[in-house]
């Protein structure tokens, strides 16, 4: 008589065979590392290369050196430089640029008199981002050439009155000294993927199974439910670690995102966020019918966690309402995890807020979708 362990072992062996017949393997190990490799190049909350145009009425030397403030960075791409307002209006119309500078015609005129001076930075607001990003990029480039002028003539004044004292700030970045994008994204796009290769795969895998009929066949066999569906998930849980291995070492070779922790806490933490994921898909297979009702199902639970979990957006700039239902995405809590564990080395006690919560969650659908699988095949 066959023990539970040998039945579980007989439906891990039988659902392998099904991935490698069904060439799955490849799309389970191999496309997530692409999806990471593009992900990686693509999400980015970076916008370089802005398209600008200068209008220079002034043609002085102040306005040659603000101009080359500009073009000297790489978040513009200084296109043409007119003296000619006229052009302004031409040139966002047709999409040639996305931002003007314009310089007036007392510009030096007024900073050597030390008077206020107005320069006018106009950006196309159909992309919100870029031109919001415009606006940022050009009012700090400004600002420091408005500071470095007036350096400039506080040092000619301290010839006449003496020692100016001089304040200046030490600026300090920590865990991400480039305030690189990639370094906060690479981390989150692991989860982004196992939602994809846990959740909505093996929900599709075990709908499959009630389509094909196979699930009638196995009720009338001495296989207990939780036996069946731990022998289905399982080949999921050592594929989906097996991704996080690859991810952590691509992002780590290939876009050099650090690496602080501790490579087996990643691996363990990682292992719950697996359970949850698997949960929410076996409950998924047990309420559709059809692999396409399977698909559309998991896309909505996929599309509000990688919108609401802080992924892309921070949470704190969300509307008040908003923010209170990301405590019910998991991703949410497993995003903090990565990036405490990559950028900043955090070890299990500093995350236990975290994992606490992570775990709650993985505990509270692992027995609802137990409880709806025992009811679908009983």
């Amino acid at each position: 008589m066959k023990t539970s362990k040998s039945r579980i072992l007989k439906i891990f062996h039988k659902e392998i065979l099904h991935i490698i017949r069904g060439r799955m393997l490849p799309l389970l190990v191999v496309a997530p590392i692409l999806q990471m490799l593009v992900f990686g190049d693509v999400v980015t909350t970076e916008i370089k290369h802005i398209s600008i145009m200068v209008v220079d009425r002034s043609l002085s030397s102040y306005s040659r050196l603000l101009i080359s403030k500009f073009s000297n960075v790489e978040y513009f791409d200084l296109k043409t430089v007119s003296n000619d307002r006229n052009d302004i209006q031409t040139a966002l119309t047709k999409g040639d640029v996305k931002c003007v500078l314009s310089i007036p015609e007392d510009f030096e005129e007024k900073i050597k008199k030390g008077e206020k001076t107005s320069l006018q930075f106009i950006t196309d607001g159909s992309n919100s981002n870029v031109g919001s990003a415009a606006l940022n990029y050009g009012s700090i480039i400004i600002y420091n050439f408005s500071k470095e002028i007036f350096s400039d003539k506080m040092r000619q004044f301290g010839n006449v009155i003496g020692h100016i004292p001089d304040i200046t700030i030490e600026e300090r970045i920590l865990f991400n000294p480039e305030l690189k994008s990639t370094d906060t994204m690479i981390p989150g796009i692991i989860g982004l993927i196992l939602i994809i290769v846990t959740m909505v795969i093996a929900s599709l895998s075990l709908v499959k199974e009630k389509e094909y009929g196979n699930i009638e066949q196995l009720i009338v066999t001495p296989i207990k439910p939780y036996e069946l569906l731990l022998g289905k998930i399982l080949p999921y849980i050592i594929i989906g670690l097996i991704d996080v291995i690859f991810i952590t070492v691509a992002g780590i070779l290939i876009f050099k995102v650090p690496f602080m922790g501790n490579i087996l806490l990643l691996l363990v933490l990682s292992l719950l966020a697996i359970f949850v994921n698997l949960g929410i898909g076996t409950f998924i297979s047990t309420i559709s019918a059809t692999q396409q009702q399977a698909m559309i199902s998991a896309m909505f639970f996929m599309l509000p966690n990688m919108l609401l979990s802080g992924f892309i957006f921070p949470i704190k700039n969300m509307p008040q309402v908003i923010q209170y239902i990301t405590y019910i995405m998991p991703l949410r809590y497993y995003i903090v995890i990565l990036r405490g564990i990559f950028l900043k080395g955090l070890t299990f006690m500093e995350l236990l807020p975290e994992v606490t919560a992570l775990f709650i969650y993985a505990l509270v659908v692992s027995i609802l979708a137990l409880k709806k699988f025992k009811k679908t095949v009983g």
